[in-house]
């Protein structure tokens, strides 16, 4: 892919003309006639090593390819500047600052020394004899604060305790390239695993949370460090069983007993959850990931701040900004499609589905369907469902579907997973078919123990979200785990590599990485 990511900006060049830290002499040209000189990273495995996200301590390594008739008179110099690019305050003068050259060679290989923060990048070749130049200037990559690794973060137990491992995934273009970490939590903060199995991990405003069967914990993403356990997460400290917690529209949700509890994170209130959410419900471990209409465009939505599923009333209710008790939908129409305000059986799984919608999947007069639901970009008239006329469908054909364990869907397209113990399945209901699709069978002595969509969550991880499925496999003959990892088809649920010949030509699909503990819960951070 020739000049990807890359700026010819003539008046960029006339500051590193002045800036640039290099003895060397340069008389730029004008841009056709620096075209003698060819730099081009077509087909080169390493030619996206300037658009990612590293650490300090990180190599960055590239090797592109320069077509010049008097290669013996070039000069290599690699250089960084940070982005944005704006000049700063210098006695009286605005000043731009100096570019580092970190590398004289063509091939770089950098040892990442800058702080933490933005950078863009640029190699730049000369001809010393006849004074001719060429530029490949790449768009930024960034530089993490120390231990603040941003990937996939996998809670699993060992040995009836919870540690965090950490991985990336070529597949997962914005984390860079493939990696794995054991035991990143306890070596990070060079303690202790946390005490207790693992129960689930999730992201909160901008620190992790931590559940596990003896206590939550929430932690700094610099480091990883603790930064309050869970009696000083609240005010008021409930007694500790934990369902689910989610962040979105400024606030963090918590189910915790059945019950809701905010933390609103653009309020002053020291990081603190509430007291119980009033009203008579008992609240699923179900938490909408989408409930406001997109920039306000569609005049009287439903905009709450979340909707959770009443298992008192069998029912999805609404939680609005900052009232103190869980809210009503309307009573629904006698022609609605789905009574969003009362299914006929307690699901056996929700989630977010296709653009915002709601999965749910339960049984009805003795069979298994999938009902959907919209809560999101839509108006309350009386009928939620989310599909007119198909908004119920039929899953008597997917296999082992009433034993299901885990389950998953994501916004960026129609198709759902779900797993047994023994296996992983995929099933779409835009395609109009009736069975499902086996994606993963286990050996003899193992079995599934997590699944999870790259969901790309607020925008981020973009052209692969939801297009990656990870599936954690625990082998308890041997007491190892592994990490599997399929490249899907977003709308049909089948195993298809789309992206992988682009971004992770060395994977197969599926792409199994070991090493792990038993895998219980993955987030990842954006």
């Amino acid at each position: 892919m020739k000049n990807i990511y890359i700026f010819l900006a003539f008046f960029v060049l006339l500051v590193f003309y002045s800036c640039y830290k290099d003895d060397g002499n340069y008389d730029y040209l004008q841009e056709e006639q620096v075209s003698i000189i060819e730099i081009d990273t077509v087909g080169n495995a390493d030619r996206f090593a300037f658009v990612m996200i590293y650490n300090p301590g990180d190599t960055i390594r590239m090797a592109p390819r320069v077509k010049y008739a008097h290669p013996e008179n070039l000069k290599y110099a690699w250089i960084t500047y940070p982005y944005p690019y704006e000049a700063v305050q210098v006695g009286n003068a605005m000043v731009y600052p100096k570019a580092d050259t970190i590398a004289r060679t063509l091939e770089v290989e950098w040892e990442v020394t800058h702080q933490p923060g933005w950078y863009n990048s640029g190699l730049l070749v000369t001809d010393t004899v006849r004074g001719l130049s060429a530029q490949m200037l790449f768009s930024y990559f960034r530089v993490n604060k120390p231990g603040a690794r941003e990937g996939v973060y996998i809670l699993s137990e060992y040995d009836r305790q919870s540690d965090i491992d950490f991985y990336t995934s070529q597949l997962c273009l914005i984390y860079g390239d493939d990696s794995m970490i054991p035991n990143y939590y306890s070596e990070t903060t060079r303690g202790e695993m946390l005490p207790g199995k693992p129960l689930f991990i999730s992201y909160g405003q901008d620190y992790y949370y931590v559940f596990t069967e003896q206590g939550g914990y929430r932690l700094n993403t610099a480091g990883l460090e603790l930064m309050e356990d869970w009696d000083q997460m609240f005010y008021n400290t409930p007694s500790y069983k934990p369902q689910a917690l989610n962040y979105i529209n400024n606030c963090e949700f918590l189910v915790n007993n059945g019950k809701l509890h905010v933390l609103y994170t653009n309020k002053t209130n020291d990081r603190k959850f509430s007291a119980p959410i009033g009203g008579d419900y008992s609240a699923s471990p179900f938490l909408s990931d989408r409930t406001r209409a997109s920039y306000g465009a569609i005049s009287g939505a439903i905009n709450s701040d979340q909707v959770i599923f009443d298992e008192k009333s069998l029912g999805f209710r609404p939680y609005f900004s900052m009232a103190t008790e869980v809210g009503e939908f309307m009573n629904t129409i006698p022609d609605a499609y789905i009574n969003a305000k009362r299914l006929p059986s307690n699901p056996w799984a929700i989630k977010g589905g296709e653009g915002g919608k709601t999965y749910a999947i339960l049984e009805d007069e003795g069979s298994p369907y999938l009902y959907i639901l919209n809560f999101y970009n839509v108006i309350d008239d009386g009928d939620l469902s989310g599909n007119g006329v198909n908004s119920i469908i039929d899953l008597s054909g997917c296999t082992n579907i009433r034993n299901l364990k885990f389950f998953d869907a994501n916004i960026n397209g129609t198709a759902f997973f779900y797993a047994t113990d023994k296996g992983v399945y995929s099933f779409t209901p835009s395609s109009g078919q009736i069975n499902s699709t086996t994606l993963y069978e286990c050996a003899a002595d193992e079995e599934v123990t997590c699944i999870s969509v790259f969901a790309g969550h607020a925008g981020g991880g973009f052209p692969t979200a939801g297009a990656v499925l990870w599936i954690g496999v625990w082998n308890e003959s041997g007491k190892t785990g592994k990490l599997v990892e399929f490249e899907v088809d977003a709308y049909s649920g089948l195993a298809r590599q789309q992206w992988g010949a682009i971004f992770a030509p060395t994977h197969s699909n599926p792409h199994i990485t070991t090493g792990f503990g038993k895998i219980k819960s993955i987030t990842t951070k954006f």
